[in-house]
This record gives structure tokens, C-alpha cells and sequence, in this order.
């Protein structure tokens, strides 16, 4: 065999390998593929049924939502109950102490007239 004879040779057996492995590269990524796309299934049919879980939360959000805003107001309520007795309260401190100092007056003013009589 010449020179030649065995170049040619050993570049088609070089090209050869070079197919075969292209091939075995291509069917592995092919198999790779198949597999992304049975996770991609699977994870778009777990996406939907938890979708669909949490759809079926909506009625009970918005019932504690409704609950929510019942505690708010009436919780705004006995804060206005509460100020509204406070404030009532004080008006009747004040106006106790203007009854206990007209009371002291009326007192003061009597002594004073006993003691202009005298």
C-alpha cells in the first residue's frame, strides 16, 4: 500500500467515526428531548390542577375577606362607642366640678352675708 492509498483510507475511517458519532450524539439528544418534553408536560398538568386547587380558594378568600372588613367596622364602631363615652364622661366630670363650684360659691356667698349681718 502506498502513501496515498493509506491516507484515503484512514480519512474514511476518520469521516466514518465522525458519522457514527454525530449519530449517537443526535439520538441522544433526541432522547434528551423526548424526556424535557415529558417534564414540560407533567409540569404544565401540575400547574393546571394546582390552578384549579386554587380557584376553588376563591369562596374562602372572599369569605375571610367579608369577615375581615365585619371585624374592621365593628371594631371601628367600639372605638367611636369608646370615645363617644369617654367624651360623655368628661362632660359629666366637668360638669360635676361646675355643680361642686357653684355649690363653694353659693356656700361663700352665704358666710359672706352672716358676716355682713353681724
Amino acid at each position: 500500500m502506498d502513501l496515498i492509498t493509506l491516507s484515503i483510507v484512514l480519512s474514511a475511517l476518520a469521516f466514518i467515526i465522525l458519522v457514527i458519532f454525530l449519530v449517537v450524539t443526535l439520538v441522544l439528544l433526541a432522547k434528551s428531548l423526548k424526556r424535557t418534553d415529558r417534564l414540560i408536560e407533567n409540569s404544565n398538568e401540575v400547574a393546571k390542577n394546582l390552578g384549579d386547587k386554587l380557584h376553588a380558594f376563591d369562596p374562602l378568600f372572599g369569605h375571610v375577606s367579608k369577615v375581615g372588613e365585619i371585624v374592621e367596622e365593628r371594631a371601628e364602631e367600639s372605638v367611636r362607642e369608646f370615645e363617644d363615652e369617654h367624651a360623655r364622661r368628661h362632660a359629666e366630670v366637668a360638669v360635676s366640678a361646675l355643680e361642686f363650684v357653684e355649690w363653694g360659691l353659693i356656700g361663700l356667698s352665704l358666710v359672706m352675708k352672716l358676716r355682713k349681718k353681724k
